[in-house]
């Protein structure tokens, strides 16, 4: 075994050697392209999102991918496309050696000759990003783990180029479909929440690429032949590349054939008169205003209609700031924190004096000269054990690198701070009592100007129990109580109305919250006094929801295997129409499963292999009939002399009528005479 493993390493190090240089030399273009976009930040011409920390640059991250899925698919077919010749098979499986020795003396140096290739590089880039002056931004070693989950994806790979190679499928097409789980384990990196998600999916993928490979390496690439746990692994991987297959196909032919529409959506926007309109778009269309009665909206002045453009000139500037739904600053639709991303880590905050800020995962602001590329001060909020952190942005504010002038607020559960990086201090501009705590802030005013031209930076604050809109000296402009429940209502706007010194503060329902009431909580609009008071209260009617082209969800869903199952939520005339489509599911199900009964019948299979394949054709409907039909084999035909039907010729007799094959026809050639009784 160790000979074969060496012999392995000898043929195939030309390929891994090449694999380094390539991705050695994308990684080096990566690395300078960093640095073109941290002298563009630096420059205020840049803002600063996921390409601050080389090793979470979401182009690196796909570039990676593709690199490491090709690499190893190549890998994996050349080590069998090497010895396809068939004495050159026969010479390597008549050695005394069982065949299973021999399959994984080529996995062994196969994957250490991928890991070298492929690791070695993403290994460097890593060191090199762990290296004080060399990324002018935080680092851990989890923002490591996309790459290392990236790398284990292309083992898969590795198995599926064997698998490929190795399948003597009659459809030349259908030897890829081992690539459906390193495809799918390859999306889920970029989809799933953690890393042991991600690793979970891709451990399971090579499971079943490892037992199919396993069982055509010993039957030379037959299926028919393999132990049964061998043919499970390879349906199984068969029927998950038809899913991908399927789906990436209906996806392409109905955005090529059919015509989508856009999103028929509604909102409401304040105007500055203390007016609330609601704006309809129906798809491309110009958008239609109107008051809450219904009726066309009209500039107060010219009695002239509103168009789009004059609501958005008409429109309060305003303050928003989110409540989060969990402890950790968590809003309960934030995709935001995926070990793929950035803001798992930190958030881009400011730049400031050729300095980059960000807000570090464990609450601190910490600073990087943006020309060394190093640590360069840290500011930390000192209050008590338990208000030692500040809290993280909220969702829309995570890949934002400001470039303000004015000093910032940054707040823990307890204060506010009020942060002058020029100082480099923090001033307290809040500290809530005992049994209160701060749950969110809006962004402060970009533009500095005097009182006389500008009102004065401001910015909003959310404890559980009050609304705050301060300035920055200390001053408070609005103070309201929180009511409803901030889990209920937790995002917040506050609008100014500066002709009349009035205040309009808006409250939306969260959204999941909203979904678990059936859609009761309605956004609310108050407009408050400048000594607090409640002038007005008004509940905004419910708007409709979302109306988009389903064509293509509709269709994709009567193809979904029937054992997929899928939650449907009740109520509702979606719902009806929703559950109809669910039902439809089954008609193609049904008739994959008569054609596969039918192929059974036909190829002679047993009465249990019949009714095995029915079934799984009946659960896995579309995807299981393309698996089924990739996978066996599928014998050539001639036809018959007796019935003049055709008849598969790997068999002794016909399946039709039981007659023999005819001798072959005498050519003149032949040194043995027949048999002749005596």
């Amino acid at each position: 075994m160790k000979q074969l493993i060496f012999k392995e390493l000898r043929e195939q190090f030309k390929v891994a050697l090449i694999g380094l240089a390539v991705l050695t030399l994308m990684l080096f273009l990566v690395f300078n392209e960093y640095a073109n976009r941290l002298r563009q930040t630096l420059e205020n011409r840049g803002s600063g999102y996921d390409d601050l920390q080389v090793l979470l640059k979401p182009a690196l991250l796909i570039q990676a991918a593709f690199f490491c899925g090709l690499f190893g698919l190549l890998l994996g077919w050349l080590q069998i496309r090497a010895e396809k010749h068939p004495d050159l098979r026969a010479f390597l499986v008549h050695r005394p050696i069982a065949r299973s020795r021999i399959v994984w003396s080529k996995v062994v140096a196969g994957v250490l000759l991928y890991f070298a290739g492929a690791g070695l590089p993403l290994l460097g880039l890593a060191l090199v990003a762990a290296t004080p002056g060399n990324v002018a931004a935080p680092f851990e070693w989890g923002m490591a783990l996309p790459l290392a989950a990236i790398l284990l994806t292309g083992v898969a790979y590795y198995f599926a180029g064997m698998l490929t190679a190795l399948r003597q499928a009659r459809w030349f097409a259908s030897r890829g479909f081992g690539l459906g789980p390193a495809v799918l384990a390859s999306l889920c990196v970029f989809v799933l929440p953690e890393f042991w998600h991600s690793l979970s999916v891709t451990g399971l993928a090579g499971l079943l690429l490892v037992l199919a490979v396993r069982g055509a390496f010993q039957t030379g690439g037959f299926y028919r032949d393999q132990p049964w746990i061998c043919q499970a692994g390879m349906t199984a991987a068969a029927t998950v590349s038809s899913f991908v297959l399927l789906g990436v196909t209906v996806t392409f032919v109905i955005n090529l054939f059919i015509t989508r529409g856009g999103y028929d959506y509604s909102y409401y926007r304040l105007l500055k008169d203390g007016n609330v309109v609601r704006v309809t778009r129906a798809g491309l269309a110009e958008p239609v205003i109107t008051d809450l009665a219904g009726q066309p909206a009209r500039d107060a002045q010219t009695g002239q209609l509103l168009s789009a453009q004059e609501v958005d000139t008409h429109s309060m500037r305003s303050h928003h700031a989110f409540a989060p739904d969990d402890a950790k600053g968590r809003n309960q639709l934030d995709f935001a924190d995926r070990f793929t991303q950035s803001a798992r880590y930190f958030s881009p905050w400011r730049v400031q004096a050729k300095t980059l800020w960000f807000l570090s995962a464990d609450g601190r602001l910490v600073a990087y000269d943006g020309i060394t590329r190093r640590a360069s001060g840290v500011l930390a909020p000192k209050g008590a054990a338990d208000d030692t952190r500040f809290l993280r942005l909220p969702s829309y504010r995570y890949g934002a690198m400001s470039y303000d002038l004015v000093p910032g607020v940054l707040t823990t559960a307890r204060t506010a701070y009020v942060v002058d990086l020029e100082k480099r201090e923090l001033k307290p501009l809040l500290t809530v009592a005992d049994g209160d705590s701060i749950l969110g802030g809006s962004s402060v005013s970009s533009t500095p100007a005097p009182a006389s031209v500008l009102p004065p930076p401001s910015v909003l604050l959310l404890t559980r129990t009050s609304i705050r809109l301060m300035e920055l000296d200390g001053a408070t402009k609005l103070l309201l109580p929180y009511a409803p429940d901030p889990r209920q209502y937790p995002s917040v706007e506050v609008h100014a109305m500066e002709a009349t010194n009035r205040f309009a503060v808006r409250l939306d329902p969260s959204y999941l919250e909203n979904q678990r009431t059936g859609g009761k909580l309605l956004s609310h609009v108050r407009w408050v006094n400048a000594d607090g008071t409640i002038d007005r209260e008004l509940q905004l009617p419910k708007l409709p929801e979302i109306v988009s082209d389903q064509r293509m969800e509709q269709v994709v869903l009567t193809l979904l295997p029937p054992v997929l199952r899928i939650g449907v939520q009740r109520g509702g005339e979606s719902t009806r129409s929703e559950r109809w489509w669910h039902f439809l599911r089954f008609v193609p199900a049904i008739f994959c499963a008569g054609v596969g009964w039918w192929l059974g019948g036909r190829h002679q299979f047993t009465l249990k292999a019949r009714v095995g394949w029915a079934l799984f054709n009946l659960l896995f409907g579309v995807s299981g009939l393309l698996a089924f039909l990739a996978v066996q084999e599928w014998p050539a035909k001639e036809t018959c002399p007796a019935c003049d039907k055709l008849r598969e010729v790997d068999r002794e007799k016909c399946e039709h009528c039981g007659a023999e094959f005819a001798p072959p026809e005498l050519a003149g050639t032949e040194i043995f005479e027949p048999l002749v009784k005596t």
